[in-house]
């Protein structure tokens, strides 16, 4: 009989296997498990598998228990099969305890060794993944370090989408770089602490993308920067900072996804001006039900807050809101912030999205037409290649971070966007211009007013333009005023909406090129209201960059430099060009299929020797030309040499001529010492002195004999004059005709005019006329006779103009009674007699003669008269012989 095996041989192999079948109206589960222990070591294995209406489950584990070692080992393999998916997941955990007295020492020179290599420990975690779909399969595998010595948290990940037409491949690499404290010296993030009180945690992300298609296949390498705050876990509203004013409802933007059942805290610095409280309302569409958050006012961070659960998840770019309430409740706020967890921002930050610049990026397209190669730096150069089948060009361009708009400060350059735009040029006192856009009574939107040039036609996708506006507001837009960057259609744009009226409002902001391209519209920045308001848009900026301007500048000058270089290759012909900003070329070589070859510029210098078989030069400056044999057309020059020229034509600006012969000639200027001209004929002459004999006119009108100093005028109406704008003219004029004279008609006259006209005209016939009007007349009786007219409305007789014997007579032919006066000035003591001794007047006829005395032979005739009456003893009738003295 045999005796069986031993009891130790037992103890060491013992297994038990347990099978169990559940059947249900669902499906089938089926449950295996065997335990089993051999030498120290306790197995256990399960096996699942489930059967369920449209998904086949199995699950296999195991698990073993090392008691020498006390080591536990979980091994486990899950297969998942749906209609539409096959899920494959593979997973080891190992769990080492270590005891005893023995292991403890070990542990703890362990712990003390680790403990001085703290700075040098990392933190990895490695996941694969693999999802199978009916239409796409997708790979991913991704790592994470964490370095404590360097405070840098890094993430590489892997991931392939396959699809029916399409193989994508991505990777990408992101370091978290912590701002170092502690270490005694300042950093990078301690100058960002100072200056703007934060610290930042800088995220670098570098991305390979690989993209195959039926279209053809496109490699990407980019790299992006954004900068986040360690100490909190980050805003999730874009573009909350500036707040609103007076509104009810204020929608925005979120960031990134939310995820029902997480926490969520909701802040605003907000006020009113009655009993309204703030709402905050949540819901993924316009059908979608609301989630209702009330705020309430926190007093130590002087603001509204409220944290909540969210009950429903939302996507990136969906839109929440804040009310106030009640229905026509209007309230004001300075800023809003979004956070995950309980604790709320107690001062405004931006989104992580307002923070991530594409810094960096180089991209490789390849298509069955074409193969094409860019490499970019943000704001500062773009380097592209660009093959086709009909040639290869390569261009390097400048990023600078100059002001793009061309003339912002005169506007020298724009048009109107749109018939009807209502566009007004108005100057300031800053020595700056605006230009104003006026939309009245407008029920729809017309988006109308203008455009302007930029400096550049070069955009990258994905770069990021900064604006600055001065903004005048005479009346409110009723909506925002927008600005685009157009290349057909748009590639980037901004909108800006005021709040108040008033002169100088600078806004500022950041926006994204949406579309690569090397060539925009012409006039490719639009300017324009949607609708109705009064503004006026002055000194407008947009820079290359994620940093707003601070102060207005203008880069547009008339000194074009080149800021772009294009080489291109064709069948046959090859060409660089130099192009400024705005595209324009300023100099290039072009190698023509033809055999023409052209170099242009502003100078070109070639030094050295040179040799040219056969030159056709428009115009050359040349210091020294050496030539056995010289042909011309035409020679310029400065001085030209030579002992003999000899030329049928021969035209020369300046020049010096030891002698000179020529029939005829026609020179520009003529330098002579010395020239005998039988004849000269000229339009103009122009000299510093002129000796001659006599100086004729061409139509016989004029001849002056310069030797007997007389001048001669042989037409009709000759004059001497002089015109000086604001005053009369001034003229000697000779005129001949008939005359009328003491009845007598006939006579040839010969008139003589010298005066002054102060109506600009040379009319001696009118008021405005003084002077002197001569005639000297002839009959055709033999009879003479002449006249001289002294016109002038006073006229004084005297023998010197001023001194101190001036004492005139005067004769007034114009006073306001109409009378004609002549009397003496009776001025410096000086007596005044009509007649003298031995020249008297024989005889006067006067109506009445008024004077003090009169005296006959020396005696009185008033004193005469009264001895007379006095010896008669007559008074007169009116007492007049008492009056006499």
């Amino acid at each position: 009989m045999d005796a069986g095996p031993a009891l130790e041989d037992v103890q060491q192999d013992i297994s038990s296997v347990k099978t169990t079948i559940t059947q249900t109206a669902e499906g089938q589960e089926q449950l295996s498990r065997r335990i089993s222990q051999t030498e120290d070591k306790v197995s256990q294995a399960d096996t699942q598998i489930k059967q369920l209406v449209g998904e086949v489950s199995s699950k296999v584990s195991r698990t073993d228990y090392d008691r020498l070692s006390q080591t536990v080992t979980n091994y486990g393999t899950t297969l998942t099969q749906t209609e539409k998916a096959l899920a494959l997941k593979a997973e080891k955990t190992v769990v080492d305890q270590v005891k005893g007295v023995a292991e403890q020492a070990q542990t703890n020179a362990n712990n003390a060794a680790a403990t001085a290599q703290a700075n040098a420990q990392r933190i990895r975690q490695t996941q694969a993944d693999l999802q199978v779909a009916s239409d796409a399969i997708r790979t991913k595998v991704s790592q994470t370090d964490f370095n404590q010595a360097t405070d840098r948290l890094r993430t590489a990940e892997t991931s392939i989408d396959t699809l029916a037409g399409q193989i994508v491949t991505k990777l990408s690499r992101t370091e978290v770089e912590q701002a170092i404290t502690n270490k005694g010296y300042q950093t990078q993030g301690d100058v960002e602490r100072q200056i703007n009180a934060k610290d930042f945690v800088t995220v670098r992300t570098l991305t390979t993308r690989l993209e195959q298609s039926e279209q053809g296949l496109t490699s990407r390498i980019s790299q992006a920067e954004a900068r986040m705050l360690r100490e909190y876990s980050g805003n999730l509203l874009v573009d909350s900072g500036s707040g609103w004013t007076n509104l009810h409802q204020k929608d925005f933007v979120i960031s990134e996804p939310m995820y029902s059942g997480s926490t969520y805290t909701i802040t605003s610095r907000w006020w009113r001006s009655d009993n309204s409280r703030l709402n905050f309302g949540i819901r993924r569409n316009a059908s979608d039900s609301w989630q209702w958050i009330d705020l309430t006012y926190d007093r130590q961070i002087d603001a509204w807050t409220a944290t909540f659960t969210l009950t429903k998840s939302l996507n990136a770019g969906d839109v929440v809101s804040f009310f106030t309430i009640e229905p026509t409740g209007r309230g004001s706020a300075a800023w809003a912030t979004l956070s995950k967890g309980s604790i709320p921002l107690s001062v405004w930050e931006p989104s992580y999205k307002e923070l991530v610049t594409e810094t960096k990026f180089h991209e490789v397209k390849d298509t069955v037409d074409s193969h094409k190669r860019t490499i970019a730096e943000q704001g500062q150069s773009i380097s592209q290649v660009v093959q086709t089948a009909q040639g290869l060009v390569s261009r390097v361009a400048s990023l600078s971070p100059s002001n793009l708009v061309y003339d912002p400060t005169s506007y020298s350059k724009y048009r109107e966007r749109e018939p009807n735009s209502n566009l007004s040029l108005i100057p300031t006192t800053s020595n700056y211009k605006l230009l104003r856009i006026t939309q009245t009574n407008r029920t729809s939107s017309g988006w109308r007013g203008f455009q302007m040039p930029l400096h550049t036609q070069t955009f990258v996708s994905g770069e990021k333009l900064s604006y600055r506006v001065n903004l005048w507001v005479d009346t409110l837009p009723d909506r925002p005023i927008g600005f685009e960057i157009k290349a057909g259609g748009a590639i980037g744009s901004f909108t800006i909406r005021p709040t108040r009226t008033g002169s100088g409002q600078i806004f500022t902001g950041t926006f994204t090129v949406n579309r690569t391209v090397v060539t925009t519209d012409d006039y490719a920045l639009h300017v324009w209201l949607e609708r109705n308001g009064q503004v006026a848009i002055g000194q407008l900026m947009i820079v290359r960059g994620d940093t707003p301007p601070e102060s207005f500048v203008d880069n547009t000058s008339s000194q074009q430099i080149a800021t772009e270089t294009q080489m291109t290759t064709l069948a046959g012909s090859y060409a660089i060009r130099n192009l400024i900003s705005a595209g324009s070329l300023i100099s290039g070589i072009n190698l023509g299929a033809n055999g023409y070859n052209r170099i242009s510029g502003r100078a070109t210098q070639i030094t050295g020797d040179t040799l040219i078989d056969n030159a056709v030069i428009k115009s050359a400056m040349i210091d020294k030309l050496k030539t056995a044999n010289f042909e011309a057309g035409s020679i310029s020059g400065v001085i030209l040499s030579a002992d003999s020229i000899t030329a049928n034509q021969l035209q020369i600006d300046q020049a010096f001529f030891n002698k000179l012969m020529a029939n005829e000639a026609y020179l520009g200027q003529l330098f002579a010492k010395n020239a005998f001209i039988s004849q000269v004929q000229a339009i103009d002459l122009s000299a510093n002195r002129i000796v001659g004999g006599v100086l004729a006119s061409t139509n016989g009108a004029l001849r002056a004999d310069l030797n007997s100093g007389v001048i001669n005028f042989f037409s009709e109406t000759p004059a001497l004059r002089r015109q000086v704008n604001g005053y009369g003219n001034q003229y000697i004029k000779f005129e001949t005709g008939g005359f009328t004279r003491d009845g007598k008609t006939g006579y040839r006259a010969n008139k003589t005019i010298i005066g002054s006209n102060r109506s600009n005209s040379e009319s001696a016939e009118g008021g405005d006329f003084a002077g002197l009007r001569i005639w000297n007349m002839n009959h055709s009786d033999g009879s003479t006779a002449d006249l001289i007219d002294v016109v002038g409305d006073t006229i004084a007789f005297q023998d010197t103009a001023t001194g101190k014997t001036r004492s005139p007579w005067i004769l007034e032919t114009y006073t306001p009674t109409g009378d004609i006066h002549f009397y003496p000035s009776n001025d410096n003591g000086r007596r005044h007699h009509l007649g003298t001794g031995g020249n008297k007047f024989k005889t006067i006829y006067g109506e009445s003669i008024y004077g003090d005395n009169l005296y006959v032979q020396g005696v009185r005739v008033a004193q005469m008269l009264k001895d007379l009456a006095l010896h008669v003893g007559y008074k007169g009738n009116d007492g007049w012989v008492d009056r006499i003295g």
